[in-house]
């Protein structure tokens, strides 16, 4: 005999019977308990993604500002450097054309001044102020030396003279001009420096008694 078909959807219907839905599946798990309190513990594991986010908000913000005060610092010390060297690019020329400077002024001491030479003296002398005229207006004077307190920065010390006209450490006399081109030095003057003069009964005694004997 044979058997009844049953309905598809009656046995769909009893299967969804059959399961029985967890509330606790299907419900979020609340922060408030059954007593109306807080759950502490549920609450913080609400709280905590926010705070990481602000702490990770500042983290960049902090390091976007450093980075912007190292990108300001590497841009003032390159403007620095562009000004060093369009303020001094012309160091090497002046030094070559020193020499040059010395001797004129060494060919106008050695010539002897009369109506003869007074001509020649004169353009040569006029050479130099021109000269000296360009270095002063590209910034390079000179250095002061005579009269002024030995400075090794600014001198060098080739020969000491012991007198008693001037303090010891003076500059005594100029032997070299030096130049100077704005704050860095061209190159040095060479002085004599004055130097204490030591009394000849200090050094040697003995010669003092054979004197006076």
């Amino acid at each position: 005999m044979p058997m009844p078909e049953s309905d598809p959807s009656e046995e769909i219907q009893r299967e969804d019977e059959a399961q029985p839905v967890s509330e606790t599946a299907a419900q979020p798990e609340e922060i408030v308990d059954e007593e109306g309190e807080l759950n502490e513990e549920q609450l913080e594991d609400a709280i905590e993604p926010e705070q990481d986010v602000e702490e990770q908000l500042e983290e960049c913000q902090q390091r976007i500002l450093r980075q912007q005060a190292e990108l300001e610092n590497t841009r003032k010390r390159m403007r620095r450097e562009m000004e060093d060297q369009q303020r001094y690019a012309g160091l090497a020329l002046i030094r070559d054309l020193l020499p040059a400077l010395d001797n004129l002024g060494r060919a106008i001491d050695a010539v002897e001044p009369n109506e003869a030479n007074e001509a020649i003296l004169n353009g040569v002398q006029m050479v130099c102020d021109q000269l000296e005229g360009i270095l002063t207006k590209h910034q390079c004077h000179r250095i002061k030396a005579e009269g002024t307190v030995f400075d090794p920065n600014l001198h060098e010390a080739v020969v000491q003279q012991p007198t008693s006209e001037h303090p010891p450490g003076t500059v005594v006399k100029e032997i070299q001009v030096g130049y100077q081109l704005f704050d860095r030095i061209v190159r040095p003057s060479q002085v004599m420096v004055a130097q204490e003069v030591e009394d000849a009964s200090e050094e040697d005694p003995g010669t003092q008694q054979q004197e006076d004997s």
